[in-house]
């Protein structure tokens, strides 16, 4: 059990870092983190190559939380009262002008994150840190920076 679960949690954080890496890519005209609130509502969008970096680096590393205690809610279903309070749309732009997009929602009452919109993929989640967790809670913070 604990050789696979190192395994789905490297396999997990290798995945997520590749998606994400193509938000930081050199050429990121395009990329873009779209952020939405509960009601779907768009209240922020980030374009520079600082900002793209800063929150695919802060979900990547995120991974680092999932451990032994607490890998079991990559198996299983969000709570049923789980409330979003903002989805992270990451958008990239490829060379041929296809775009292809992440998705990451985050909840106002658990510390979770869920990666979707990945086609043939189902949703991961996993626990945040506190730290995380709070700066995720508050998106439109990281505009002023």
């Amino acid at each position: 059990m604990i050789k696979s679960f190192k395994f789905f949690s490297f396999l997990l954080y290798f995945f997520v870092v590749i998606c994400l890496s193509a938000c930081t890519n050199s050429n990121n005209d395009g990329d873009i983190v779209t952020v939405y609130d509960s009601s779907d509502n768009k209240i922020a969008e980030f374009t520079s190559e600082k900002d793209i970096v800063y929150f695919a680096e802060l979900v990547g590393n995120s991974t680092e939380n999932i451990d032994e205690d607490n890998s079991t809610i990559l198996y299983r279903g969000l709570p049923k009262d789980a409330k979003i309070s903002f989805k992270y749309v990451f958008t990239h732009k490829r060379n041929n002008g296809q775009k292809t997009s992440v998705n990451f929602f985050v909840y106002e009452n658990y510390p979770y994150i869920t990666l979707g919109g990945i086609p043939l993929i189902t949703p991961l989640t996993w626990e945040l840190s506190a730290d995380d967790n709070n700066f995720l809670q508050s998106p439109t913070t990281r505009e002023n920076k």
